[in-house]
């Protein structure tokens, strides 16, 4: 039924994004009519998309804000290590970050691993509720951050 429907759309999200908030509000739409076991399911689908959107947003962001970090360290260089010494250590630890590895491309390869682990995160997740649907079973774990 519509507890599968959602799980496939999650997947097919991993190529179309919009899948994904179209399986979200069909498991907000459909939960209140659901029999009981089936609303394990719905929470732990609500509970994916949010997790997941989390993750893919500071995928996102991660380089937009690593690049402007580093502008303002720049803008910041005058400030000494005793007006400010917090501020001082973490903008030296950016500027060693993009000197050493050129910072844009290293938060642009953590971004990356950011969404492949997400991706592999939804894999396993709708997996899992995939099997515990077909046995007929109330989802184990539905407020779990992990897999479930």
């Amino acid at each position: 039924g519509m507890v599968f429907a959602v799980y496939i759309l999650y997947l097919v999200g991993i190529l179309v994004s919009l899948t994904h908030f179209i399986a979200v509000i069909l498991a907000y739409v459909c939960r209140g009519a659901a029999k009981d076991w089936l609303k394990s399911h719905y929470a732990f689908q609500i509970r994916t998309f949010w997790i997941g959107l989390l993750a893919v947003a500071i995928a996102f962001l991660l380089p937009f804000l690593a690049a402007g970090a580093h502008e303002l360290s720049l803008a910041l260089s005058d400030i000494t290590v005793i007006d400010f010494p917090l501020y001082f250590l973490w903008f030296v630890a950016l500027d060693i970050l993009f000197v050493m590895a050129d910072g844009r491309q290293f938060f642009l390869i953590v971004s990356l691993a950011i969404y492949v682990s997400f991706v592999l995160w939804l894999i396993v997740r709708c997996a899992r509720g995939m099997s515990s649907l077909a046995k007929g079973k109330a989802h184990p774990n539905p407020k779990s951050w992990l897999f479930g």
